[in-house]
């Protein structure tokens, strides 16, 4: 009978035991689920509302689970129940974050887009005013005085359409660079998901490329220097901010055609950078014959710089070894009103962005005129008059001396 009675006792707590193992298991089991389901779905959510509700479901997970805290901390080590608590709200925290950027920049590129309406449609009108007007000079018979007027109205217009441009540009390149590569894949997700059809910069920069390469090959009589060398920086700043931003504006916007857009607008772009550099250089160097300074062949920055250097260490030279005549200062007077007036004052903007020198070149020939000044002064003709006078008299004083 006893024998019996302790069988009868060990089933019973084996029994108690197996069902209190079962029941940790079970308990441990859903723990893990229902955290492994909440990882998920931060990693999966979409908006900063999502965050919020997941944090409450956190809060509610934590608070299901605390009296079998020191179970769990069996049961998951080396984790704990606090550990996992802790570990999925610093993730819900660190998606909130990340969400609450994306948004932002979600309503920035919103705004961007807007602008990028307005920009295009300025640039259209402003192009399009342009063209009549160029036409109009193309056509005219009219006298020097208004054609000089047409002219002058199409330069404005053509300068009012190269700001529109730098400012959309500006605009693209400070939204864009800011970005991280998450926050551009998720704002392509987003822009291919929402059915919305947003403004799209890709096209305006391809067309604003395209415009300035035919208008190049059709304004060779209507546009000056000044314009030359802005529509040379306007090209470099677009090249310059597509080469850090091209890539994420594809990834927004180019609708699976990466490869297309990258090699129309890379080709484009180098086509336009060809016809603006023969243009600007082969103008700048118009303009400085046509003032009496004839510095010698260039076609780029360096050979600008050569040109230059080497054009005022001649004259300086030559100043020297002319101190009795007036023509190298004439040279010097020449040159000196383009320089200052020209280069120091309405170009230094367009040299320095464009790169054609650099403001340690600029300073450098800026002193070398300084001193080409004080060797070009030719000297006094009553100071050579003395001078002969005292030459004459020291001969006589010699002769003088002998006879003695």
């Amino acid at each position: 009978m006893k024998n019996i009675i302790a069988t009868i006792v060990v089933i019973l707590i084996t029994t108690v035991t197996v069902f209190a193992q079962q029941s940790d298991y079970k308990i441990k089991k859903e723990f893990e689920n229902r955290a492994s389901d909440l990882k998920i779905a931060i990693s999966e959510s979409k908006n900063v509302k999502d965050i919020d509700s997941l944090l409450l479901a956190i809060d509610d997970l934590a608070l299901d689970f605390k009296l079998h805290s020191e179970l769990l901390d069996f049961g998951l080590y080396p984790e704990s129940y606090q550990s996992s608590i802790a570990s999925l709200k610093e993730n819900a925290r660190a998606a909130e974050y990340k969400l609450l950027i994306i948004e932002n920049q979600a309503e920035r590129l919103s705004l961007l887009s807007s602008q990028v309406s307005s920009y295009k449609t300025e640039i259209a009108i402003l192009t399009q005013k342009g063209d009549s007007l160029r036409k109009e000079i193309m056509a005219s018979q009219a006298s020097e005085e208004r054609l000089a007027k047409l002219v002058k109205e199409y330069r404005k217009s053509v300068e009012q359409r190269d700001d529109f441009i730098f400012g959309m540009i500006d605009s693209l390149f400070i939204t864009y660079q800011s970005l991280g590569n998450e926050e551009l894949r998720e704002l392509a997700r987003q822009e291919n998901e929402s059915g919305v059809v947003s403004e799209n910069p890709l096209y305006l920069l391809s067309t604003v490329i395209k415009q300035n390469i035919e208008s190049l090959k059709a304004e060779s009589n209507a546009l000056f220097i000044e314009d030359y060398l802005r529509n040379y920086v306007l090209q470099k700043k677009i090249e310059n901010a597509w080469k850090q931003i091209g890539d994420d504006l594809i990834l927004v916007y180019g609708n699976n055609s990466n490869l297309n857009w990258k090699a129309l607008i890379n080709e484009d772009l180098k086509t336009w950078k060809t016809s603006v550099s023969y243009s600007m250089w082969a103008s700048l160097d118009d303009y400085m014959e046509g003032q009496g300074v004839d510095i010698g062949a260039f076609d780029d920055n360096e050979s600008f710089f050569s040109a230059l250097d080497d054009f005022i260490t001649t004259s300086i030279n030559e100043s020297d070894e002319n101190i009795l005549t007036s023509t190298t200062y004439d040279d010097f007077l020449s040159f000196s009103e383009f320089w200052k007036s020209k280069v120091l004052d309405e170009w230094n903007h367009y040299l320095v962005q464009g790169e054609l020198l650099t403001v340690n070149q600029i300073a450098s020939i800026d002193t070398k005129v300084d001193d080409w000044r004080e060797h070009s002064k030719p000297v006094p003709g009553a100071l050579i008059i003395l001078f002969g006078v005292g030459f004459v008299a020291l001969v006589g004083f010699v002769v003088a001396l002998v006879k003695k």
